[in-house]
């Protein structure tokens, strides 16, 4: 038995908690080393003595679990501060035939953390209730698990009306079967609508159907997945866009209905105007008039040119308003562009895990160009090749002195390629080359719309690549002009 004991104690003195044994008359038996650490005294300052005497503190914080181990010999447990080392300590009491084990483990950090998680899931919650947007929270079943108060707000129901009901209770009853077929046959879960921004109607409690914006994103906690949906009431939106369109409708009617009153105009003023004219030059050319007629009769011809000349300026300036998609042409520093280029790629960069490198070779530092413009093609480039290159990859834009007046911009990647059959492609509206059905967001016009601005600028652009050999867009520019 004795061996049994030591073997105990022996096995007490490793562990990181502090161990008090004291029999029933409170008097100490044994004390690990931890003691010390957490609780504030030695092994020699406690044995033999009485538990209530030498540590006061202890028995003022935990008598009432201690007193009830002993009373109802089962074992208790309780944390609290323990005043003398400011620790928060956890206490486990034990009863045996011949008085208790007291073991007492430090939980500071435990508590610390556990109050760290209750101030993040309060401010969490804080947001949730402030923030402006619906937050709608769904299990994998398609029931809400989670209402703000903004979806409250939009939709009228209380939280607790619609939690553990089908989110379908929220749209049109016209779509409601689609929507339970989309759940049932995981449709919810593909790219197409994933992370993409939609407009859909939405139905409020009173009945009312309304326009909506929705995004949802996929969220997953241990093995329960789950999607939010970020909604936002876009019945104002919608309303100013169709007044914006109406304005348009009414604006290009009437800028068709002055340019048809301007070209007929032109025609009623320009004939008088010639006759009034051709008749006042003859009639200077007259030698018996009137020497102060004459005078006034060159009045009347140098009034009906000048009256001319205003109806060709007021037509042209109708042609002006007509005008479409211009660009205007400058002496642009490459230097700053690239700055500005790099201060907005570079978060895209982050988010991608794609590295960004800007090379310099030749001198030129100006290019003639529509300087937003060619922001615009060099963003896009940068961006494509950021979205479709691989994790840890890495994007080069090289600009450099190509051919005599020319200077070269190159965006380089290491991406899976392109096969050169396909290169084609890229440039035609709406041909993502198969990545439709992908989570990678893009229209398949970014190309066409950065290959007509190059051409509009007068430069050309072309592209270079292979599968596993990355790919390369190159764009030619014309040098400064003076």
């Amino acid at each position: 038995m004795a061996n049994d004991t030591k073997h105990v104690t022996d096995i007490l003195s490793y562990v990181e908690s502090a161990c008090v044994r004291f029999e029933l008359a409170w008097n100490i038996t044994y004390v690990n080393p931890q003691c010390e650490l957490l609780l504030g005294t030695t092994a020699e300052a406690l044995i033999g003595t009485d538990l209530r005497e030498t540590l006061p503190d202890v028995v003022s914080v935990f008598y009432k679990t201690l007193a009830r181990t002993i009373s109802t010999h089962a074992p208790q447990r309780t944390d609290a501060v323990y005043g003398p080392t400011g620790k928060h300590l956890e206490l486990f009491a034990n009863y045996y035939d011949d008085g208790v084990l007291a073991v007492f483990r430090d939980v500071t950090s435990v508590k610390q953390n556990q109050q760290s998680l209750h101030d993040a899931a309060n401010h969490y919650q804080t947001i949730l209730a402030t923030i402006a947007d619906a937050l709608i929270h769904i299990n994998q079943k398609g029931l809400i698990t989670s209402f703000n108060m903004a979806a409250e707000t939009i939709f009228g129901y209380k939280a607790k009306e619609v939690i553990g009901r089908e989110v379908s209770i929220l749209l049109p009853e016209n779509e409601r079967p689609a929507h339970a077929g989309y759940i049932a046959q995981s449709d919810i879960y593909e790219p197409r609508i994933i992370r993409r921004s939609r407009d859909l109607e939405g139905r409020r409690k009173d009945g009312s159907i309304f326009p909506l914006e929705i995004n949802v994103a996929p969220v997953q906690v241990g093995t329960e997945r789950g999607y939010i949906g970020i909604l936002r009431d876009i019945t104002q939106r919608k309303q100013a866009e169709a007044a914006l369109l109406e304005s348009k409708q009414k604006s290009e009617n009437a800028n068709r209905a002055k340019s048809d009153f301007l070209s007929s105009m032109s025609h009623e003023l320009r004939t008088p105007l010639n006759a009034i004219l051709g008749f006042s030059e003859l009639i200077g050319l007259e030698e018996s008039l009137d020497p102060q007629l004459k005078e006034q009769v060159s009045y009347i011809h140098e009034a009906g040119n000048h009256l001319l000349g205003l109806v060709d300026d007021v037509l042209d300036l109708a042609k002006i308003e007509e005008g479409k998609l211009t660009t205007n042409p400058e002496n642009v520093s490459v230097s700053e562009l690239l700055d500005e280029c790099q201060a907005l790629i570079i978060p895209l960069s982050v988010k991608t895990g794609v590295r960004f490198n800007i090379k310099q070779q030749g001198h030129s530092s100006t290019v003639w160009a529509d300087r937003r413009r060619l922001k615009q093609v060099l963003i896009n480039l940068l961006s494509n090749s950021m979205k479709y290159n691989r994790a840890g990859g890495e994007v080069t834009l090289i600009y450099s002195d190509h051919i005599d007046g020319w200077l070269r911009f190159m965006v380089s990647d290491d991406g899976p390629g392109i096969d050169e059959s396909r290169l084609k492609e890229l440039f035609v509206p709406f041909n993502r080359l198969g990545l439709e059905g992908t989570n990678i967001p893009g229209t398949g016009i970014g190309l066409v719309i950065t290959k007509k601005l190059v051409e509009m600028m007068g430069g050309t652009i072309g592209v270079k690549s292979g599968p596993g050999k990355g790919s390369s867009f190159w764009v030619d520019l014309p040098l400064t002009r003076s």
